[in-house]
């Protein structure tokens, strides 16, 4: 990270299924993140299936999706402590996030989908809430964002098997997700 600071930043994954197994409570790993890297990237600890709080969510007044940050809050508190950038890593995936997200009144026993116009809702809600979370607590730490994450397949076609095509019926969820990441992220 010393040599090329001048040119761009090097990075490396935090590790983690959890918040005992994350890696920045392995002495020897966090000594090698502070020593070698000036960018992160969290491997699971802030997708949708770790700070979506679904018994909150059930109870909430407003019917929006509720986050916690306990998973990706020592990370972030790490960069911030250490000068190590983050990239946030991931607001939409087709991939962990919990489906009763997707479910009319968060029930996947109704099975019955919530309509695009409450996905979207939904979606704006999620998104604004971890944008603004990051900036307030930590600000300058998250440099950049993955917005939609694999939404393309390996045979490079669009993925139809994601609950946000599925509840949306098309792609324009990918849209809605960068107009509001754009919309809450600060400038550059």
């Amino acid at each position: 990270k010393d040599i090329y600071k001048d040119y761009f930043l090097v990075g490396a994954a935090i590790n983690g299924s959890d918040i005992d197994t994350i890696a920045i409570k392995h002495k020897g790993m966090a000594k090698i993140l502070k020593e070698n890297f000036n960018s992160t990237t969290l491997s699971n600890l802030m997708k949708p299936d770790y700070l979506l709080d679904e018994k909150a969510t059930k109870k909430s007044k407003d019917g929006m999706p509720v986050c916690k940050f306990d998973t990706c809050d020592p990370a972030l508190k790490f960069c911030q402590e250490n000068g190590i950038k983050m990239r946030g890593h991931t607001l939409l995936w087709h991939n962990q996030t919990p489906s009763w997200l997707f479910y009319k009144n968060y029930d996947v026993k109704s099975g019955k989908l919530a309509d695009a116009k409450t996905m979207e809702k939904r979606m704006e809600s999620y998104i604004k809430q971890v944008i603004t979370h990051c900036q307030k607590k930590y600000p300058g730490v998250v440099y950049a964002w993955d917005v939609v994450n694999e939404a393309v397949g390996d045979d490079g076609n669009y993925r139809t098997e994601s609950m946000w095509y599925e509840t949306y019926g098309d792609f324009s969820y990918i849209k809605d997700a960068f107009t509001f990441a754009r919309k809450y992220a600060e400038e550059g």
